[in-house]
């Protein structure tokens, strides 16, 4: 990776696609095997820690985690089939929000077989699996990850080929593993989609909403700055809070989020946030234009 942060892409990255589109600040950083694994990992960390407003890709760090293997849907199905899910249909970031009711071990069973042209497709976001099967830690390294005394969300996204995300930023950062499948990250920075007017005034307590994709704001003729990048099983990806992003399932999915933060700055966040949030779940506030009601 380039020391100053520059958009060049690593000649050996022969098994997945990353495209600079437009010049973006974006670190990637390569993680070899063998015995300087531990000093390269810990040198990618501090050096993301060091620009805190730079995306950064880890390509591989997580390549010897037992969860590259362990994690099949079978697997993970077995754990409790019968768990109840409430699972996203479609893109609810810019379409209305809907929701489907599945249990955990049907909803895995039905993630390889693909989805009827035209339906919605479903998507287990958010889910805190390892609330659920705390056992499931041993097949992770998260630890050292993320700053010391910090406070850390660990939810998992699991979908099949073709569920995405909308285009969104969040208000805090995160360090993302992609366990299982592909997935492709469209990223552009802080101020873009604001700059434009094509904000979104539906609700969700911890991010922000467009109400377009990246591609039809590129359409439209806005020359966007904006990097596509392809993750494969082990990568993981730093995205900063206020980094506009949206994200797409190229094939059947696992991927663990990591939000983040220094426990004195999350705590004046969700200070700041609580008025309007109880305000919402009260029905006076946005109720019915949120990402978390259908």
């Amino acid at each position: 990776w380039m020391p100053d942060g520059s958009s060049l892409l690593t000649a050996d990255m022969d098994h997945t696609t990353a495209r600079a589109l437009d010049p973006v600040r974006l670190n990637i950083v390569q993680i070899p095997t063998g015995p300087q694994r531990d000093d390269a990992i810990a040198e990618a960390l501090a050096s993301m820690r060091a620009a805190p407003g730079t995306p950064c890709l880890m390509r591989g760090l997580a390549a010897p985690w037992p969860a590259l293997t362990r994690w099949t849907f079978p697997y993970l199905a077995s754990l409790g089939p019968d768990t109840p899910v409430r699972v996203v249909l479609g893109n609810r970031e810019r379409e209305p929000t809907q929701f489907a009711g599945s249990t955990l071990g049907r909803y895995l069973c039905a993630i390889e077989q693909g989805h009827a042209e035209g339906a919605a497709v479903p998507y287990l976001k958010e889910f805190n699996l390892l609330e659920h099967f705390p056992l499931l830690r041993a097949d992770l390294a998260l630890g050292p990850l993320f700053p010391r005394k910090a406070w850390v969300w660990n939810d998992v996204w699991i979908g099949p080929a073709g569920s995405c995300t909308g285009l969104h930023h969040d208000k805090l950062d995160n360090l993302a593993v992609l366990l299982r499948g592909r997935k492709r990250f469209k990223l552009a920075p802080p101020g873009t989609v604001e700059a434009l007017g094509a904000t979104s005034r539906k609700y969700d307590r911890v991010s922000v909403m467009a109400r377009c994709g990246l591609e039809d704001l590129r359409s439209a003729g806005h020359g966007l700055p904006l990097h596509e990048i392809e993750l494969m099983p082990g990568d993981a990806i730093y995205t900063p809070a206020g980094w506009w992003h949206e994200v797409e399932n190229l094939e059947p999915s696992v991927f663990m989020s990591g939000f983040f933060g220094a426990k004195p700055a999350i705590a004046r966040k969700w200070l700041a946030t609580l008025p309007l949030h109880v305000l919402h779940h009260a029905g006076l506030w946005q109720r019915g234009n949120c990402v978390c009601h259908s």
